[in-house]
């Protein structure tokens, strides 16, 4: 059932955040019957845990859903190289931003991902930033000189009290007026022929 329930996300016909709750679910159940001392209890932590992640994605997802297609979202940062990069910097481009750190194999993934897919825009008003969520710039500095070195990358701390979300991969897709219009989480970064479909689909705007 478990497995099932995987499959299920991967082939994009379940919901990622309700898979997981029948995921744990079914882990609860199997630790009933579990002999040794302290699996129950190791469990329930879990489940409690996991109840608290799920409410804060809802309410998060509520909260993203209320801003797309506005032009009012104003945040600041600046990039690695410590030049200031606001908000009104994505004014006449279509924009993609990328959440991502050093020690999460799946967004580092992503955003080789999407910079792969940024080059095939590269003659249109399409730009691609990275925004890194380490606390230590040197473990970011190292990934991007391999992967993407003349990408720009964000410091993307700041941009979490506008955004929020902790987990990454994240991904934030902007129009030329700077209207946020989606939002990717998880899997869906990766699935590149929407996402191409989707620039496109706004460079035409």
């Amino acid at each position: 059932e478990y497995l099932a329930g995987m499959d299920g996300v991967l082939s994009g016909q379940a919901d990622p955040v309700d898979a997981l709750y029948d995921a744990v679910q079914l882990l609860r159940n199997a630790a009933t019957n579990m002999s040794f001392p302290g699996a129950r209890n190791a469990m329930e932590r879990e489940v409690g845990r996991h109840y608290d992640r799920r409410y804060a994605a809802l309410e998060l997802a509520d909260r993203w859903r209320a801003s797309l297609g506005k032009t009012n979202l104003t945040w600041a940062t600046e990039t690695f190289d410590g030049k200031p990069y606001t908000s009104d910097s994505l004014a006449g481009a279509v924009t993609a931003i990328c959440f991502w750190r050093g020690d999460s194999i799946a967004s580092v993934r992503a955003l080789r991902s999407i910079e792969a897919l940024a080059r095939g825009f590269a003659d249109k008003t399409f730009v691609f930033l990275g925004a890194n969520l380490d606390r230590n710039p040197d473990v970011a500095a190292a990934v991007v000189a391999r992967i993407a070195p003349n990408q720009t990358t964000l410091k993307g701390i700041p941009l979490r009290k506008t955004f929020g979300g902790r987990d990454v991969p994240l991904l934030l897709l902007f129009d030329k007026k700077g209207a946020l219009r989606d939002v990717r989480t998880g899997d869906q970064v990766m699935r590149r022929a929407t996402l191409t479909g989707q620039i496109a689909s706004l460079l035409r705007e």
